[in-house]
């Protein structure tokens, strides 16, 4: 994204030059070595490799990968979501380029952190690398409803700093910013792109033939009420024996 100008590539220039050029850079050797450090890093970032190993990733990705910009500077779309944890209230910490921090410390909408800090913090595994310290603003933070999301009111930070891991000791998956339990995807144009790809692949589960339309018949079997994995390839095998169906789910 940093090389094709903070925009969304097209798949010619990410596999034509930016893909080539991503390999070469992280197959270089570990950032946080001394072939990339070197003696001079050593100099200059002193204690901090011991104390704050975050923060010296933070600048080597920017100086070594070129991760450049801030968080304002990322594309309106797709939206980026880049997940941490906050170890002052061991909540899911998310930056994006419209807001940054969590239901329990609360919101900022106009979030000024460089994309290499944010990335950074995604990294900072704990104990191997350390917690990165972030430095928040003063003002423009709001308390939000955890149901809805929805801001409130305004208030205060709790704290002038917070301490960032990476998301994994609250959520290892990365899902919650995509969907919450019992409350389904949080993006309605995410809702609306999913449902149809899941439709098709439940048409195409017994499919006689993947190359052929499905027929009118098929469709209408496929319609009933989705009986399960294990039921589904029984059904596709029992089938498949009797000579009407194929027993390979495809999609």
């Amino acid at each position: 994204m940093f090389s094709a100008g903070m925009k969304w590539p097209t798949s010619d220039e990410y596999l034509g030059s930016i893909y080539p050029k991503f390999r070469r850079r992280v197959t270089a050797g570990d950032l946080l070595s001394l072939k990339s450090i070197g003696w001079a890093g050593l100099g200059e970032f002193n204690l901090r490799l011991v104390r704050s190993r975050a923060s010296v990733l933070a600048t080597m990705l920017e100086r070594v990968w070129g991760v450049a910009g801030r968080l304002a500077d990322m594309p309106d779309s797709p939206q980026w979501l880049i997940n941490t944890t906050c170890i002052d209230t061991g909540k899911n910490w998310r930056f994006s380029k419209q807001e940054m921090g969590d239901w329990t410390f609360g919101r900022h909408y106009a979030p000024d952190v460089p994309v290499a800090v944010a990335v950074a913090a995604s990294a900072a595994v704990p104990y191997a690398i350390g917690a990165m310290p972030l430095s928040l603003p003063a003002a423009g933070w709001w308390e939000t409803d955890p149901a809805t999301g929805k801001q409130t009111r305004t208030k205060a930070p709790a704290k002038a700093r917070v301490r960032l891991w990476d998301g994994g000791p609250h959520d290892n998956m990365g899902l919650e910013a995509l969907s919450k339990p019992g409350r389904g995807l949080r993006f309605p144009d995410l809702q609306r792109r999913l449902r149809p790809a899941a439709a098709a692949r439940r048409l195409a589960v017994c499919s006689p033939d993947p190359r052929q339309p499905l027929q009118p018949e098929t469709v209408r079997r496929r319609r009933r009420p989705d009986p399960g994995p294990a039921q589904q390839d029984a059904d596709c095998g029992h089938r498949g024996r009797n000579g009407r169906g194929s027993a390979s789910a495809h999609g």
